[in-house]
C-alpha cells in the first residue's frame, strides 16, 4: 500500500512579491491598503499595511485571506457556495471565516498555496489589487 502526504505552501519572496504588487496599484487608485497573505493552513506569511489605511483593514485583510486559502474559492463567492450545499458560516464554527469581497485564492501550477486579502478599500477595490497582484503567478506559472 502506497501512501502519499503532500502540501503546497507560498514562500515568503512571492508573498512580498504579491505584497508590493497590491501595494504598488493601490497607489494608482488612489487607495491605503492592507495585504495579508496566508498559507494553506491559514498562518500569516506576509503581511504590509500602507500608511494611512484604516484600522479596519488589519483584520479585514487578514479574515479575507484566510478564508479564501481555507475554501480554495473567491471570499465574494463563499456565501454562494454555502447556501448551494445548505451550510450556514456559523455551523461551520471558525471565527476567522469572513464573507467580505476581497479576498483570492493563490494556485501555482493548479495547487492551492494560499491565500490573499486585502482590506482598505471597497470589496470591488480590495479584489481588484489582490487580481492585479495575482498576475504575477499567471505569467510566471506560463514559463
Amino acid at each position: 500500500m502506497k501512501f502519499t502526504i503532500e502540501k503546497s505552501f507560498i514562500s515568503y519572496e512571492l508573498a512580498a512579491a504579491l505584497a508590493q504588487k497590491a501595494i504598488n496599484h493601490a497607489k494608482t487608485l488612489p487607495l491605503a491598503i492592507c495585504v495579508a497573505i496566508v498559507d494553506t493552513v491559514g498562518n500569516l506569511v506576509c503581511f504590509s499595511k500602507m500608511d494611512d489605511c484604516n484600522l479596519i483593514g488589519i483584520g479585514t485583510s487578514q479574515g479575507k485571506a484566510y478564508t479564501a486559502a481555507m475554501s480554495g474559492l473567491n471570499t465574494r463567492d463563499f456565501l454562494s457556495y454555502l447556501n448551494e450545499n445548505e451550510v450556514s458560516l456559523s455551523t461551520l464554527k471558525d471565527g476567522k471565516l469572513t464573507l467580505i469581497a476581497g479576498g483570492l485564492p493563490i494556485f501555482y501550477q493548479e495547487k492551492l498555496v494560499g491565500g490573499i486579502g486585502i482590506g482598505g478599500g471597497t470589496g470591488k477595490q480590495d479584489e481588484e489589487c489582490a487580481q492585479i497582484a495575482l498576475k504575477i503567478i499567471n505569467s510566471s506559472d506560463k514559463t
